[in-house]
């Protein structure tokens, strides 16, 4: 019984998921998002949209609070899933479960009847098929 326990604490946390039952892993549904002094794992479901300047993003969540860290919408995106993310422009990244409408006439996209965000030219089409628009 000791041997095991020994042998559980020196396997990383990665490698405990390995040794689970298939039907027994979770999956992670949160975006870690680091900046200076720590590091905040937001659900999902909670992220309204993600914008970019440089090499920095900032992480707007449901509640009004927002998150910067050092990593670039490309990163970002690549850790969320691509099915409930869509990028609407090269600085915006939104969730398309808070999209409320689109304003066409001014290529804008309004998120949670509050927020208008621009689309890109370049996005528009395949936006608007996602939107089944």
């Amino acid at each position: 019984m000791m041997s095991n326990i020994k042998q559980a604490q020196a396997v990383p946390l990665r490698g405990l998921l390995k040794l689970l039952p298939p039907n027994k892993k979770t999956q992670w549904k949160k975006l870690a998002v680091a900046n200076f002094d720590e590091t905040r794992f937001i659900p999902f479901d909670e992220i309204m949209y993600c914008k970019s300047i440089n090499n920095y993003t900032t992480v707007f969540v449901q509640n009004g609070k927002s998150y910067l860290c050092c990593k670039t919408l490309k990163e970002i995106a690549s850790n969320l899933p691509e099915e409930q993310f869509v990028r609407i422009h090269r600085s915006y990244l939104v969730n398309i479960q808070c999209i409320s409408a689109l304003k066409k006439h001014d290529n804008e996209l309004e998120l949670n009847n509050t927020i208008s965000l621009p689309i890109s030219r370049t996005q528009k089409t395949s936006l608007y098929y996602l939107l089944g628009v």
